[in-house]
């Protein structure tokens, strides 16, 4: 499997056995990676294709003409199909229901972990002379400022002190403010700056960390609390000296109230439960605290024992000996009897059948029974933290409901010295929400547990336990016989041992096969969705192989499984031909049914109805894949199907639709330009036009969508009344898609705009100038030309006249554009030279005695007339 961020897990599943202290079985750690990394983003321009199959044809290729066809019912191209269905679906062959009732062998010795004395007692937070309230976890927040210069050196060694006395089971940070070079609050480099269990090597690391401060720099402890209790540990421990001063430099700020304002929404009381989130215990170094803020800190956000402390200077110079922790009786007779009870019930794998299994009424009777009895016993102490797990789990046994909300609650809450006794407190509390109906649950504690056994110094009977809990939850090898050759089913001389062999078999039996309708395949489906929420790629094409494994052992049931397995399952068939059939059958149950797999199911039998490449199998294929773009817009398979849909539709009514949706949601895709040019071919007239403009220059596309428009533009400028505007909106488009008609559509929109806009009609005549490049035609000239002379540019006009009328008469060109250049040139300077225009006019007459004809006969013979 990939390496990366991963969840690891001991090796996999085997029955029920208790926390044994003298196992003496070999167990061997092998690790099951679950990858966490994200999946590699697809390729967003994909071809439809069908599963392989052996008689399938191969798939056409795309018809795409070249930029130069003929603009036509076929020169516009179709959309290619989206691509084949990526799947990595796991392939093999289902394997045997092992053995289900392993042999019954001798209870082991129950452990002696729970019952050691140090458990009798939480685990507590030590600072100085301040006994904090039990927790799980605290931050430290040290004063590393000028202010604690004469303090320091004992701040490290009662911070240090404190530290080693944290249980293993305990997790804690250390932060110091300021922070290196005056700067911000800093965090201790330890579980990447996460609150981290209180291992020899975390503290060794936090004393090493330590050695580096030197105090210096301007005390900010609100700073330090912010960044502790971003943490949300139990408990935050302020260390400081609080001083009275005003200004920048005041430690608190703006003071009193304003402090214990933003206390207060960092660390508000909750309204459920009444109590803040974080106790926070406050020590106030050398002398009394001038602002009374610490001792009103702890006041407020205290948890009412011991939270304020004054460390005076006479107690720096002898600092007290560390307090001892609680013990308790480890002779307690009670609490023993409840723990071996208990320990019994595991012991023959009551308890696994019970919690993870569908036990049988001996079962029952038999857990209830011992568990009223260990409860009994464990009630006689309710004072001692282990009688109040042994009575917890004893009352889970019962499977009340209201006995595991009580359970639940307590082996979350309880937390022992112990590292062993607390793994199986932690065991407790993951076997009751599996029988609350909270896999997903159980499995996030199971895998907090193996995380945080890397640091915890635990037994191998523990282990052997966390591995069957994993095992009860359908946590599987991916080669179970491989498993079984290895340690802990084979002892030290290489030979089987019988009973974790059946009991592995059971336990991945009750995984995958279990009595009712459903049960064969909902723990690999649970942990199906959860490895797709986790984006565990390596897991679903596994976990869909063990799917398809489970419905061959028993095909008559998978239409009464999950919608979801159904579809899985569905995915493993379509794979090879002979078993196509039946998924198809399959797939249509979920695509006429209304599950939330169905928007899946039209993808997939739309991809199977395509790969069969008939007439009939490719209509079907068009039509569930465009009921699947078009009723789950936001599936994330919506595009493909969209695109597949459009290229196997044919009907002008049905295409225009999916068109229409297409250009509308899916504007990120590649084939958004083509979709808007096949759009634009099935509409008319402004419509034709406003989705042509949508396409962006410079593609294939562009080519063909300027031959579209030309012919739409010109057709609705014979029809307007004011072809100005219309003029001006094609002579812009075909600007930007780089058409060489763009000036003579610009000239021509400058012309139209000269009698109500001429400024507007110059602008656009200098756009036709720059569109045309070093040549413009004649005509573009003329537009500019006339836009100067309406706008009063006259002068520049007037060159230009003389320079395009002399170069049309050198190259003997008597188009229209030469008798309107010597026409408007002769208006334009005639009168200044009245001899000169005659002679002109003279010269005109002798090329053409009609003058070119009207309209410039008539004008120029009207300012014949006008000279003096």
């Amino acid at each position: 499997m990939s390496q990366g961020k991963a969840t690891r897990w001991l090796l996999p599943p085997a029955a029920s056995i208790a926390v044994h202290a003298g196992l003496v079985i070999a167990l061997a750690a092998v690790t099951i990676e679950v990858t966490r990394d994200r999946p590699t983003p697809r390729p967003t321009r994909v071809t439809l294709s069908a599963p392989p199959q052996s008689d399938a044809p191969a798939r056409i290729a795309d018809t795409n003409p070249s930029e130069t066809a003929e603009l036509g019912a076929g020169a516009v191209p179709a959309p290619a199909e989206p691509a084949a269905l990526r799947e990595s679906l796991a392939s093999g062959t289902a394997r045997g229901a092992p053995v289900s009732s392993p042999t019954q062998l001798a209870p082991a010795p129950v452990t002696q972990s729970i019952l050691t004395p140090e458990n009798a007692g939480a685990p507590r937070v030590r600072f100085a002379e301040i006994d904090a309230a039990p927790a799980r976890t605290v931050v430290f927040v040290v004063d590393a400022s000028g202010a604690v210069a004469s303090a320091f050196t004992f701040v490290r060694e009662e911070l240090l002190r404190s530290i080693d006395q944290l249980s293993p089971t305990q997790r804690f940070q250390v932060v110091v403010f300021p922070g290196p070079e005056n700067g911000p609050p800093v965090l201790a480099p330890i579980n990447r700056g996460r609150l981290a269990l209180a291992s020899p090597r975390t503290k060794r690391e936090i004393a090493e960390w330590m050695a580096t401060f030197r105090p210096r720099g301007r005390s900010a402890p609100l700073e330090g609390l912010r960044l502790a209790l971003d943490l949300k540990p139990d408990i935050a421990m302020l260390i400081t000296r609080s001083i009275e001063r005003t200004g920048p430099d005041a430690a608190w700020g703006d003071g009193l109230k304003e402090t214990l304002e933003e206390l207060d929404r960092l660390n508000p009381i909750d309204r459920r439960t009444g109590v803040r989130r974080t106790a926070i215990a406050a020590v106030q170094l050398l002398d009394e605290d001038p602002t009374g803020i610490m001792e009103a800190i702890a006041a407020i956000h205290g948890s009412g024992v011991s939270d304020y402390r004054v460390v005076s200077a006479e107690t720096l110079a002898s600092p007290s000996t560390p307090p001892t922790r609680a013990t308790g009786a480890s002779e307690s007779a009670s609490i023993d009897a409840s723990a071996s009870i208990l320990a019994d019930l595991d012991d023959t794998g009551t308890a696994l059948r019970l919690f993870h299994g569908l036990p049988d009424a001996t079962d029952r009777t038999r857990a209830r029974e011992q568990a009223a009895r260990a409860a009994e016993l464990a009630a006689r102490t309710p004072d001692d933290p282990r009688a109040r797990v042994l009575l917890a789990r004893a009352r889970s046994l019962t499977l009340e409901p209201s006995a595991l909300e009580m359970a639940g609650a307590v082996l979350r809450q309880e937390l022992l010295h112990d590292p062993d006794a607390d793994a199986w407190r932690r065991l407790a509390l993951i076997d009751t929400l599996a029988a609350q109906n909270r896999p997903a649950d159980a499995i996030d504690e199971l895998e907090a547990l193996f995380e945080d056994a890397r640091e915890m110094a635990i037994t191998r009977a523990i282990r052997v336990r966390m591995v069957v809990t994993g095992a009860a939850l359908g946590i599987e090898p991916d080669d179970a016989d491989a498993a079984l050759q290895r340690p802990p089913f084979v002892d030290d001389r290489g030979v089987t041992d019988p009973y974790w062999v059946l009991a592995m078999g059971e336990a991945m039996t009750r995984g995958r096969l279990r009595t009712g309708a459903s049960e064969p395949f909902v723990p690999l489906l649970r942990l199906l969705e959860r490895a797709e929420r986790e984006h565990a790629d390596a897991w679903p094409p596994i976990l869909t192989d063990r799917m398809a494994r489970a419905a061959a052992l028993a095909p008559e049931r998978v239409a009464e499984a999950p919608a979801r397995v159904r579809l899985e399952v569905a995915a493993a068939w379509a794979r090879t031909p002979e078993s196509r059939p039946r998924a198809r059958v399959v797939l249509g149950s979920l695509v006429n049914g209304d599950s939330p797999e169905r928007a899946e199911a039209l993808w997939r039998l739309g991809v199977l109805e395509r790969g069969l490449d008939t007439p009939e199998s490719r209509e079907r294929a068009g039509e569930l894949l465009s009921t699947l773009a078009e009723t789950y817009p936001d599936h994330p398979r919506a595009g493909d199907a969209l695109a597949g849909a459009i290229a196997l539709t044919s009907d002008p009514q049905a295409r225009e639709r999916l068109l229409r949706l297409a250009v509308e949601r899916h504007t990120d895709r590649p084939e958004i330009d083509l979709w808007r040019l096949n759009l634009a071919e099935l509409l008319d007239g402004l419509e034709r036009l406003d989705m042509l403009e949508r396409i962006a220059p410079g593609g294939r596309e562009s080519t063909l969508a300027r031959r579209l428009y030309k012919p739409a533009a010109e057709s609705i400028v014979a029809d307007a009344t004011d072809p100005a505007p219309l003029l001006e909106r094609a002579g812009a488009f075909l600007a930007a898609h780089a058409d060489p008609e763009a000036a003579s559509w610009l000239a021509r929109a400058s012309s139209a705009w000269l009698a109500d806009d001429a400024e507007r009609a110059h602008a656009l005549a200098e756009r036709a100038m720059q569109a045309s490049g070093r040549t413009p035609s004649a005509e573009t000239e003329l537009a500019l030309i006339r836009a100067e002379l309406a706008t009063g540019r006259s002068k520049p006009a007037t060159a230009r006249l003389s320079a395009l009328a002399t170069r049309l008469d050198a190259a003997n060109d008597r188009s229209g554009a030469f008798w309107e250049s010597w026409t408007l040139l002769l208006e334009a300077a005639g009168r200044d030279d009245p001899d000169a225009a005659r002679a002109h006019l003279a010269r005109l007459e002798l090329i053409d005695p009609e003058l070119g004809g009207d309209p410039w006969r008539r004008r120029l013979n009207d300012l014949r007339a006008a000279l003096p």
